[in-house]
């Protein structure tokens, strides 16, 4: 991460998606909901809700890969197993106790791009807590 805060007026703003109940907590306590990679995982195995499959994921390789566990063990391992999840053609590595600490989630969005070819899409689904009383059309 060498030079993320080097230069902290390239970034235009940090954004939390939430429930609108743990919003409103937020707002009028500064309650914080923390989550866990785990229950991240989680939520994306269930429809209707938001998650990510690839949360706490520490390296990846396509499953045809070769791939050496007691070096990624060293690498990653520290304070807990490295365990395996298959997904999607790709076998991802994540540090088992890292996945069941507390964590609170932003997404950063910068006003430069260093890479043109760092692009993400994010689904219209992200935004669904953020449409209070309205329609569709609205």
């Amino acid at each position: 991460m060498q030079g993320i805060w080097n230069e902290p007026i390239s970034y235009f703003m940090f954004m939390r998606f939430t429930s609108q109940k743990y919003a409103q907590a937020f707002i009028n306590s500064g309650s914080i909901k923390f989550g866990t990679p785990n229950s991240w995982v989680e939520y994306a195995k269930q429809p209707g809700k938001r998650g990510d499959k690839k949360e706490g994921t520490l390296a990846s390789v396509a499953e045809n890969e070769a791939y050496n566990i007691a070096e990624l063990n060293r690498l990653y391992g520290g304070d807990g197993a490295i365990v395996q999840h298959r997904d999607d053609g790709r076998i991802l590595f994540k540090n088992k106790r890292h996945m069941d600490l507390p964590g609170f989630c932003f997404y950063m969005l910068k006003d430069k791009i260093e890479n043109d070819e760092m692009t993400q899409d994010v689904s219209g689904k992200m935004f669904t807590d953020f449409t209070l009383n309205k329609t569709k059309e609205d």
